[in-house]
């Protein structure tokens, strides 16, 4: 009874997957079309490189992997887990902001830091409060 359920979910998981796919081989592109001057490349994956330094451009592609991760953690059948992970992938991305700063301005790698940190703080304290396995 739960087999159009469970087509629908295994169609609808493909489309993030297919998206994040589209970005990484656009990040692949990027450096020979950038060489043969293709600015028709630019323009339509502006939306990939337009946010980042040219030389942080793979950073898309991380807040992709780290969003679909993020939006995968329902899947984990343990609420401590859950947490644990999400703290983990909160964790990595402060500390590759910090560590790089990709954005274009210091001062957005700066805020993203602190958005990571009190996400990562806020998610440690809901931690205290589930039971571990």
């Amino acid at each position: 009874q739960h087999y159009a359920m469970i087509t629908m979910g295994s169609v609808a998981v493909f489309f993030p997957i297919a998206f994040v796919a589209f970005v990484a081989h656009a990040t692949y592109q990027f450096p020979r079309k950038m060489t043969l001057g293709d600015t028709g490349f630019l323009h339509r994956f502006e939306f990939v490189f337009v946010r980042f330094k040219p030389e942080h451009r793979w950073m898309t592609l991380m807040y992709l992997i780290r969003n679909l991760a993020i939006s995968l953690t329902p899947v984990i059948p343990d609420a401590f887990f859950q947490l644990l992970s999400l703290y983990l992938l909160f964790l990595m991305s402060c500390v590759a902001n910090a560590w790089w700063t990709p954005w274009k301005l210091l001062s957005h790698s700066v805020l993203e830091v602190g958005v990571n940190c009190v996400f990562s703080t806020f998610i440690v304290i809901a931690m205290r409060f589930v039971e571990m396995p």
